[in-house]
Parts: C-alpha cells; structure tokens; sequence
C-alpha cells in the first residue's frame, strides 16, 4: 500500500475526485455512473486515502437519506405503472 502524506495526499484526493467526476459526466463508452464511482472509491480505498472505517462512518451519517431516496425511487416507479385510470380515481379521493 502507498503511504501518502501532506501534499501528495491532497493532490492525488483531488485528482482521483476530478477524474471520477469526468467519467461520471461524460459517461464515456457508455459506462454507467456507477461503475466510474465504485472505481474511484475503490483507487481511494487501495491508495489508502480512505479505509473501511471511513466508509462505515459515513454509512451511519446518511444510512436515512438513502432509505428515503430508495423509497422515493419505488414510489415513482409504482406510480409510474399505474394506468391513468388508478390516476383518475384518486384524485377523486382528493
């Protein structure tokens, strides 16, 4: 494992950020957002820069909006799916 202290440590952070942000932008070959991510996290986690610990930290700061995110996700897709007249007969309710 590379040891990365001070400066070095700031500019490799800053150049693994900007170059997943490329890739997750311009999407190129066609490669999904996810993946440019999970490879960028996974250059930060065997450089080093962040560990395990790290990322079990951040998991119980946002672990609730990304329920609420999935959820709202199903919820549009359920809705999505409903015919116009499931549309209709709500808005009756209303």
């Amino acid at each position: 494992m590379v040891t990365l202290t001070g400066t070095s440590l700031t500019a490799v952070t800053v150049a693994i950020f900007a170059i997943t942000l490329i890739l997750v932008i311009a999407q190129p070959r066609g490669i999904s957002i996810g993946w440019s991510a999970a490879g960028g996290a996974v250059v930060a986690l065997l450089l080093g820069i962040v560990d395990l610990a790290n990322v079990a930290r951040v998991w119980d700061i946002v672990w609730n909006a990304t329920i609420t995110f999935v959820a709202l996700l199903v919820i549009s897709l359920v809705l999505g799916l409903c015919p116009d007249s499931c549309a209709n007969s709500t808005s009756e309710l209303i």
